[in-house]
């Protein structure tokens, strides 16, 4: 990276290089390390806010020309300024701002909660504050809310609420769904889910991302995913659905405490739904098998790994001598990982020697996987969720992604909200049909019928990327010439849809 002076700036006196648009905490946070700028509203998978004043510093245009405080999150880093993290007036400011925050914190909670786990209790450190440094009366109004205790995975315990709006944003820009908002005004300020109602009874899917972003546990689950004293946390890939979310799994003694979403994952960052950050009981479950079990005599007998696989072994060798390897097939899962897949299908093609080896997404995916097969070589997803940032148009057909792939349908629907066009083809009134702008409620059946009118009126208004078409496809005449033919009243009466050329 260049180092002139339109991408330099001073800070704390030390000339460094920052990127374009980069936000003055960003850089505070790669430069300064452990002693970077504290925060409280901020989080890695939220938008800047700017709400909690604690992340403020002073900027100068020039070295010892006058400083303007600003507060770093959403201040972009000016070329040749002079920023200052830590001076007199910003320290006091600082100091101020947490006492007026612990005016509305219960004494005790701050004095029990871990500052590992208890971001407020770690900035209140940082900054040098104790409960008995606060010189402001305290807001009992705010400390005599009651728990909200009633949901079946999420807890409220807003007494420890300190108005960051961290769980509003998320609830908002990850998850989409909206259920919290801010009530009040001034002291009398408060979060609040659907109309005041709790968890249990507004809209709440469950997701956990405000638990995961609240800085003080005032929201959190029953599991106590933020607060848990671990030995061990192991990142790994959630099974449940093809997404592939990166998860953190927190345990002690062999026993799985909790799970957290990485903010740093790609796939997810920092979210998760229901199923990948709650439903994890079943690996402990009293129905759960803990040894392998072979029949004998009728019966199932509990056995030894090395005798299930010397069993499997032998079982496999033997249909290999007596009638061929294409005897014998094998079926994986979509819900492994691209890494097992690949095992699996190497197991069966190079160790027992055949090319029977198949996985469970055809059967329900085997239209899909051919079409895109026979159109693009693979019948696998040519782009990735990331393209979501980049598309002026979303087209979703016979599929259901906010509830069989909650966090891409989450980001699909993120995107409709902000104005992204979506199309919905579906005979269902899903929960993105609420959020298109064109929703195709065909008849059930008919969706080759409905993209056959597309193509029709597509070819008709001469619509095609001609250079793509010469340069990337094959047989285009022949397509044209036998969509042109299509009888378009015969297909309005079986979608039940109107075919129209109006543009």
């Amino acid at each position: 990276m260049s180092t002139m002076g339109n991408n330099t700036v001073f800070l704390n006196g030390q000339k460094v290089v920052f990127n374009p648009g980069e936000s003055i905490l960003s850089l505070t946070k790669r430069e300064l390390g452990e002693q970077k700028v504290p925060t409280l509203c901020d989080a890695p998978n939220l938008k800047a806010f700017g709400s909690c004043r604690v992340c403020s510093v002073d900027v100068a245009l020039e070295k010892d020309g006058p400083a303007k405080v600003q507060a770093s999150c959403h201040t972009p880093v000016m070329a040749n300024s002079h920023i200052s993290t830590n001076s007199d007036r910003i320290n006091r400011l600082r100091k101020n701002i947490v006492e007026l925050v612990l005016t509305e914190y219960p004494e005790q909670k701050f004095y029990e909660d871990d500052p590992k786990t208890n971001e407020l209790k770690r900035v209140a450190q940082d900054v040098g504050i104790d409960m008995s440094d606060v010189r402001y009366d305290t807001v009992e109004t705010h400390l005599a809310r009651k728990p909200d205790e009633n949901h079946p995975y999420m807890r409220a315990y807003m007494d420890a609420c300190i108005n960051c709006f961290r769980c509003i944003r998320a609830c908002d820009e990850v998850q989409g769904e909206m259920v919290l908002t801010m009530q009040g005004r001034g002291f009398d300020s408060q979060v609040v889910a659907g109309m005041d109602q709790g968890f249990k009874d507004s809209d709440c899917v469950s997701c956990g991302a405000c638990s995961q972003t609240c800085p003080t546990g005032a929201i959190a689950d029953v599991f106590q995913s933020k607060l848990n004293t671990v030995q061990e946390t192991t990142r790994t890939v959630c099974t449940y659905c093809g997404v592939g979310c990166n998860l953190e799994v927190a345990t002690s003694n062999n026993e799985v405490l909790s799970i957290t979403a990485p903010s740093d994952a790609e796939v997810n960052q920092g979210h998760t739904c229901l199923k990948g950050r709650y439903a994890f009981k079943f690996y402990n479950h009293e129905d759960r098998l803990r040894s392998p079990l072979i029949k004998r005599e009728g019966k199932f007998q509990e056995v030894t790994w090395d005798e299930a696989y010397d069993f499997i072994a032998e079982k496999l060798n033997k249909i290999k001598a007596s009638d061929s390897p294409d005897a014998i097939a094998g079926i994986s899962s979509a819900r492994c990982t691209n890494e097992e897949n690949y095992l699996m299908q190497k197991f069966i093609r190079a160790v027992i020697g055949t090319n029977n080896i198949d996985g469970c997404a055809r059967v329900c995916h085997s239209p899909t996987a051919l079409g895109m097969q026979r159109a693009f070589g693979t019948g696998a997803a040519t782009n990735s969720i990331i393209d979501l940032e980049y598309t002026n148009c979303m087209m979703v057909i016979g599929a259901n992604p906010t509830a069989a792939h909650p966090v891409t349908g989450a980001k699909i629907k993120q995107h409709a909200m902000k104005g992204t066009t979506l199309i919905v083809i579906d005979p269902r009134e899903t929960e993105l049909a609420r959020y298109a702008q064109y929703h195709l409620q065909l008849r059930p059946g008919t969706n080759v019928a409905l993209l056959n009118m597309m193509l029709y009126y597509i070819v008709q208004e001469g619509l095609m990327d001609t250079e793509f078409i010469e340069n990337r496809t094959e047989g285009f005449a022949d397509f044209a010439s036998q969509i042109r033919d299509l009888d378009i009243e015969a297909m309005e009466a079986i979608t039940c849809l109107l075919y129209t050329s109006d543009a």
